[in-house]
């Protein structure tokens, strides 16, 4: 079987679409209630889980909701767009959107195998970030395959070490993160492609940018071989040195600015990539899921950053 027999085959029979919550249920005060998008790896599963703990600190409950797949996840996002909401999913060889509530097809395309994250361009289009192959690629020309999209056709932008891209709504750009972090412009039409408008070096003199997200305040938060960093846009010179841990795969912060973290944990048996936990930075509270291994993890709230 060959390598697009597969991912067809994955898209068709191995993949599906679990929601035991409506949307209206996780509309939740975050005084009582948090809930927690994370990239699986135990099941190659995207689940979304409520993230407040028992008195031992796990939380073990069923997912709200849950997308399978054939290929080892990495990222997933929370996307709204005209009031629809999305998933968003980077795998080792794929990318999807994935409509929340089941009323929509999903959107899907084949990718490098070090695929880490994957974006929404505001033309429907989507763009995938791959370290290993140092590409940014987007995916384009939508093709009906009865139960989903297939986005036939890409083009690449060589990128050293691909790992984070993300939308800039305000400034209808695309902000991109490997060796460097990289600004693009977007050009939309029958033929999409990237352009480069500026390079900067990655802060602190850290290197091996991982994970790019948008913070609520309007900066980013990235994560390098050395530590958390915060940017200011605009003005990159200062840069806001978050947590120094070395290898932290995913940062995410909520609306009041408390930022949560996948820090790779030593467990036999997992990769030195996986975890089981999330931590929250502000009081070193740990939140344990047993059996997962998680690899990157988001905190389910809107991004107004991108869409």
């Amino acid at each position: 079987m060959n390598r697009r027999d597969f991912l067809s085959r994955a898209m068709i029979t191995g993949c599906g679409v679990s929601a035991m919550l409506p949307l209206d249920c996780l509309r939740y005060n975050q005084a009582e209630s948090r809930y927690f998008l994370g990239a699986d790896q135990s099941n190659n599963q995207i689940v979304l889980f409520n993230g407040i703990p028992d008195t031992n600190q796990k939380v073990g409950e069923p997912p709200s909701w849950k997308f399978e797949t054939d290929l080892r996840p990495t990222d997933a996002k929370r996307c709204d767009v005209d009031g629809k909401v999305s998933v968003l999913v980077a795998t080792h060889g794929a990318i999807y959107k994935v409509p929340f509530q089941e009323s929509e097809k999903i959107i899907w395309a084949e990718t490098y195998p070090s695929c880490h994250s994957v974006e929404w361009l505001p033309d429907g289009n989507l763009i995938s970030a791959s370290s290993n192959d140092h590409q940014l690629t987007v995916h384009y020309h939508a093709v009906n395959e009865g139960q989903h999209v297939r986005l036939s056709k890409s083009v690449d932008f060589r990128f050293g070490t691909a790992h984070g891209v993300t939308y800039d709504r305000a400034r209808q750009c695309i902000w991109a993160l490997g060796e460097v972090l990289g600004k693009f412009k977007y050009h939309a039409g029958n033929a999409p492609r990237l352009e480069l408008l500026d390079t900067f070096s990655l802060p602190l003199c850290h290197s091996d940018g991982h994970d790019l997200y948008p913070h609520p305040n309007g900066n980013l938060l990235i994560t390098t071989h050395e530590g958390v960093v915060e940017l200011t846009i605009g003005n990159f010179a200062y840069p806001k040195l978050v947590a120094e841990l070395e290898g932290v795969k995913s940062a995410v912060a909520d609306a009041q600015g408390q930022i949560y973290i996948t820090d790779p944990t030593d467990i036999d048996g997992y990769e030195n990539w996986q975890t089981d936990s999330i931590l929250y930075l502000a009081t070193g509270e740990k939140l344990t899921r047993p059996d997962a291994r998680f690899y990157k993890v988001r905190l389910w709230e809107r991004n107004g950053f991108s869409y």
